[in-house]
């Protein structure tokens, strides 16, 4: 796991002790000091370059939640499908009938992101605020938040949606799921 969520704090903290290490050399004109001070800007440079290769399990399900909208926007079931469980027949089942009476517009938003990994990164739980206009039969087409709470394990080295909970927008009690009426 990664040392903190980006590499700007620990650059930070290098550059501030490269900053002490040139002002003892200026006061003292001792090389070393000045070896430090350069040695710690140039770990502080590099830490960029190796934390974007660097993807934390939590990242890689924030990019498969990008996906997961990419396919709701543009309707493709079989894409949304490819994210969730094959054991999850029930909500494979929900899936495929809320995309027949449901359609997601262009301005859907995924906010306030949290994901958490555990049981030895086997799986996670993604808790999301999804904003946007949606169109449901019967009911016309309106902008809808919603909170939701995806559970996710991982099935063969790849991560599936296993369980889906909608939250209520502010006091995030359950919900039930959408159904046709």
């Amino acid at each position: 796991m990664w040392l903190t969520e980006d590499a700007l704090s620990p650059a930070i903290c290098l550059f501030a002790g490269a900053c002490g290490a040139f002002a003892v050399w200026r006061s003292r004109r001792t090389t070393g000091y000045l070896g430090v001070a350069v040695g710690l800007v140039l770990v502080a440079a590099a830490l960029f370059p190796i934390e974007h290769h660097i993807v934390t399990e939590q990242e890689r399900i924030e990019i498969l939640l990008t996906g997961v909208a990419d396919a709701a926007l543009a309707n493709d079931e079989q894409r949304l499908l490819s994210f969730v469980s094959e054991q999850a027949r029930d909500l494979r089942s929900l899936v495929s009938n809320v995309l027949a009476f449901v359609r997601v517009e262009d301005d859907l938003r995924f906010t306030d992101v949290s994901v958490r990994v555990h049981s030895q990164d086997s799986r996670a739980i993604a808790h999301l605020r999804a904003n946007g206009t949606v169109t449901v039969e019967q009911l016309g087409r309106a902008w809808r938040p919603s909170r939701w709470e995806l559970s996710w394990r991982r099935e063969a080295g790849n991560w599936k949606i296993a369980a889906i909970r909608r939250l209520h927008v502010v006091s995030g009690q359950e919900m039930g799921l959408p159904e046709r009426r």
